[in-house]
């Protein structure tokens, strides 16, 4: 891709680790796909999701639940008000990430959406069992599936994450079956853990 005014092109890596696109799968190691306001929600909330199931917050709301518990069983005839205050904020606290997960995140999405013209261009993708390449008119990268932190999937999206917070976004309706398979055995060859 050529450098111009408002192109910015960058690897992670010297050009022997890129993509080959010469070997016989070539039909199979590329997709193209233009993302949508609703595919940025859908991997937002897959990579919210992959934070509650981490055991820290999993804790934290399981105190959260056996506190309101305890307030409702063992200590019914107490101070109304105090039971009622410290109630009120163990369920509050069980319902926020509920709350954050049906109405925030799509409203923030939609709104970074709408936001950052990069994500509103279309995308080409390429892989290898050694990296990962996506490709926009004003934006080339590509990554050894080694860089990645790990690999994140449910029925609609695939995402890769370098970081908890920094992930590269896939629609599965991009890829065909083989190729979704494809580009998993890839990232697994390349040692990225979730593939």
């Amino acid at each position: 891709m050529p450098d111009g005014p408002g192109v910015t092109h960058w690897t992670g890596f010297a050009p022997e680790v890129l993509p080959s696109m010469s070997d016989d799968n070539s039909k199979l190691r590329n997709a193209g796909f233009t993302l949508t306001s609703a595919d940025y929600t859908a991997a937002l909330r897959l990579n919210m999701r992959s934070y509650y199931r981490r055991p820290l917050p999993l804790l934290v709301l399981a105190a959260f639940a056996a506190l309101a518990l305890f307030i409702l069983v063992v200590r019914p005839g107490e101070d109304a008000t105090l039971g009622s205050i410290a109630l009120g904020a163990a369920i509050g606290v069980l319902i926020l990430p509920l709350v954050v997960y049906l109405l925030f995140v799509p409203l923030r999405a939609r709104k970074i959406f709408a936001q950052q013209k990069t994500l509103h261009e279309p995308v080409s993708i390429a892989w290898s069992e050694t990296a990962y390449t996506a490709s926009t008119p004003t934006v080339t990268g590509t990554v050894p599936w080694s860089n990645y932190f790990d690999w994140l999937e449910d029925d609609r999206m695939i995402v890769i994450r370098q970081s908890m917070t920094l992930f590269q976004m896939l629609p599965k309706t991009a890829l065909t079956a083989e190729q979704a398979a494809d580009i998993r055995a890839c990232a697994r060859a390349g040692g990225l853990k979730g593939a």
